[in-house]
């Protein structure tokens, strides 16, 4: 038995479109922040210990890995359309 498709309104459309738009920003924030902020905070920081550099490093890495995965979440959003 073959699973029914239900067709969306375009207002419903437009919701999944704008879900998936505020997971892209939420992706983009992250990365500013969190990676970008994290690289430029060391290059201007001149006395940092080796225990504060690592940290850096592991919350840059959560940071991109978190807006790589929002990321992937939005296109999942949006391949929902291309189902309904």
């Amino acid at each position: 038995m073959a699973a029914s498709k239900k067709t969306l309104t375009p207002a419903s459309r437009e919701r999944v479109i704008s879900q998936a738009n505020f997971f892209n920003s939420l992706a983009s924030s992250l990365f500013a922040t969190g990676v970008l902020g994290t690289l430029g905070a060391m290059i201007v920081a001149s006395s940092l210990s080796k225990d504060s550099i690592a940290l850096s490093v592991i919350f840059g890495v959560v940071c991109f890995a978190g807006c790589f995965g929002l990321h992937i979440l939005a296109q999942r959003t949006l391949g929902d359309l291309d189902e309904k």
